[in-house]
């Protein structure tokens, strides 16, 4: 099932679970594992403590809305 990004806003928090420096709204840079940057993006919410896994909590405006990436991978601009 494909989720839309406004139906994942409904069902990610507004405000980070961990303290991470980053709110909604915020541009970022992403920075993937191979060291290429992409962006700007703009955070868009965050994981459920809950729902964490390996660290990725942090939800961007990107082509993969729905797949969290972690906090140290994000310049703020």
């Amino acid at each position: 099932m494909i989720i839309t990004l406004q139906d994942l806003k409904k069902q990610i928090n507004s405000t980070s679970p961990i303290e991470c420096g980053l709110k909604v709204g915020d541009r970022v840079i992403y920075k993937n594992d191979f060291g290429i940057k992409f962006g700007p993006f703009e955070v868009i919410g965050f994981e459920k403590k809950e729902d964490i896994s390996g660290g990725r909590f942090v939800y961007l405006n990107s082509d993969c809305y729905w797949f969290p990436v972690k906090a140290e991978q994000l310049t703020k601009q």
